[in-house]
Parts: C-alpha cells; sequence; structure tokens
C-alpha cells in the first residue's frame, strides 16, 4: 500500500526482520484477492482500516533479485501496490503498531526511497508514485522497472529531492496595487520578499 500524507511524503516500515525499509503490506493468503490482502495487512501492521479502490502497479519479480536469502526465493513472484491515500491526522492518530515485526514508522521524501528500500522496492515505489501522479491506470513492471516508461520515469521524476525553504515566513500588510502576495528569491546579497522585505540568510 502506497501512503502519503499532505506533504507528499511517503509512509515506510522499520522491519525486525530485514535491514531495509518497507511500503505497509504482505502475502496474500489462500484463497485470498490481492486487494483484499492488502486491506488486512494494513490492519494488521498499523490497526488503520482503509478501503482499496484503485491500483498503481503490477510489478513481476524474479526469483534471483531478490535480497533474501535462496531458501526463501519464490519462482517468481507477483507484487501488487494499492493507493492507500492521502492520510490527514486523524488517520496518523489512529496508527497501532503490533507487538512485532513493526518496529517503527516514519514519512520520508521519495527521494529517500532508494537510502531506505531495496533497490527493486525503491524502484517500485516510485513508480507507483509517478503512477498515482499520472492519474492513469497501473503501471506494469518488472523487477520495479517498467515495461513501457512513461516521461516521468525517463527523467527520473521524484528521484531528486525538493528545494527547502529556511527562511522564516514574516506575516505583514500588502502594499496597495500590488499583485505579488508571495514570493522569494535567495542569493548572498540578495534580500526575500515574503509579504515584505526581510533580510535574506547567508548562503554557504
Amino acid at each position: 500500500m502506497l501512503v502519503t500524507n499532505q506533504q507528499g511524503q511517503i509512509l515506510v516500515q522499520r522491519v525486525d526482520y530485514r535491514p531495509t525499509c518497507l511500503l505497509p503490506g504482505g502475502a496474500v493468503d489462500k484463497g485470498e484477492s490481492p486487494s483484499h490482502a492488502a486491506v488486512r495487512e494494513l490492519y494488521e501492521e498499523l490497526g488503520v482500516v482503509a478501503a482499496v479502490d484503485r491500483s498503481l502497479a503490477v510489478d513481476w519479480v524474479s526469483a534471483d533479485s531478490s535480497s533474501a536469502p535462496a531458501v526463501m526465493w519464490f519462482p517468481g513472484e507477483v507484487i501488487f501496490v494499492y493507493d492507500g491515500g492521502t492520510w490527514n491526522d486523524v488517520q496518523f492518530a489512529a496508527i497501532r503498531l503490533p507487538d512485532h515485526e513493526i518496529n517503527a514508522i516514519k514519512f520520508v521524501e521519495p527521494a529517500r526511497l532508494p537510502d531506505l528500500l531495496s533497490p527493486s522496492d525503491a524502484r517500485r515505489a516510485l513508480s507507483a508514485l509517478r503512477a498515482r501522479t499520472n492519474a492513469g491506470g497501473p503501471v506494469v513492471l518488472e523487477n520495479g522497472l517498467p515495461i513501457a516508461p512513461s516521461v516521468l520515469n525517463r527523467i527520473g521524476v521524484l528521484r531528486t529531492p525538493r528545494a527547502r525553504s529556511h527562511y522564516v515566513f514574516h506575516r505583514g500588510p500588502v502594499p496597495d496595487g500590488l499583485t505579488v502576495r508571495q514570493s522569494w528569491g535567495c542569493s548572498s546579497r540578495s534580500v526575500c520578499l515574503m509579504r515584505h522585505r526581510v533580510p535574506c540568510r547567508p548562503q554557504g
């Protein structure tokens, strides 16, 4: 399940059985559909009930691409990624971690996924997020790579950290007739306009 907060960060879980983080989810039980498994796993892992009404990605994973010990390899598996939606404060407050398996959760910038997840998991999560951004159908993947890369994949959208502003927002009156309500720019000797002009923090 791909879950984001209102800042566009992705929910990842730190688990007790592998060194890398994971998206919420797990294996499908006998007689269970993938979407029902996603809902069940989300509840078991986070204590949150969420509806599944959109698929973002379908990934075929080859046996030899797994970082797990060879004895745990499947003869190839199919992973579905569903849209868990954008959660609000009420849903965050409802999270209850189990006594085992899930050590912690956190929300991270998309660009940090390759540092926290295994390579194939990170590729899959980013592809799913791009599919959600595209508002189209689910993307078809093989080992986390789209079989038909979109322009978002080709230019590496979401792999670059977003720009961060370190400036304090200063509320103040806006001069009459000024059409620009908020803007800022920065160099070592420039000033920032944030409703009114304030000194810019030196860079470097």
